[in-house]
């Protein structure tokens, strides 16, 4: 799970570690990823080797989302849950728990900080902590 990074293109509005970390593990093994809000409308496509399903930004999203996370993991069963980012976690937690699935999530950004300083950190917001206190 990500928020997004992994546009169809490969080479716009991406985060290129995300793309080297699917590329690397699509070539050993059965890779889906699930991008919440990487473009507005939901749909489907394959980018280095690996499935992406882009949930969207309109409508129910987290009814989307598990939906979709559902319909995959009956097709063929998800070993884990890999969550990139702590928004993502929420999600990567949710189903998880749901499916009994081992999940792990790589926190990437400022999830963990407060630095208002800089304006920098999820732990500036009321949303942010409650966030923490879910992982």
């Amino acid at each position: 799970m990500t928020p997004g990074g992994v546009d169809e293109s490969g080479t716009e509005r991406v985060i290129p570690a995300f793309l080297w970390l699917i590329e690397r593990l699509a070539r050993r093994h059965d890779v889906h990823v699930f991008a919440l809000s990487q473009e507005p409308r939901p749909r489907d496509w394959t980018l280095l080797g690996a499935k992406v399903h882009n949930v969207g930004t309109v409508g129910a999203r987290w009814l989307r989302f598990y939906r979709l996370f559902a319909r995959e993991h009956r097709v063929a069963p998800f070993a884990l849950v890999h969550a990139l980012f702590g928004g993502s976690a929420l999600h990567a937690i949710s189903v998880s728990a749901r499916f009994r699935l081992p999940m792990l999530t790589h926190l990437t950004g400022g999830e963990l900080v407060g630095l208002p300083e800089v304006g920098y950190g999820a732990q500036l917001s009321r949303r942010g902590r409650r966030q923490k206190a879910c992982w």
